[in-house]
């Protein structure tokens, strides 16, 4: 449950964001989870 908890806190932070609404932070938020390690490849 904490996991959860802090998805919907960061949902919260990034759909404060100009432009951004509920859904779109969502998305942005799962896509950040499912890419992360090909995110990072590039800092290591």
């Amino acid at each position: 449950m904490q996991n959860i908890n802090e998805i919907e806190e960061l949902v919260k932070l990034i759909s404060r964001l100009p432009g951004l609404g509920p859904k779109s932070a969502k998305r942005i938020v799962l896509k950040l989870i499912n890419t992360r390690d090909e995110l990072m490849k590039p800092m290591a």
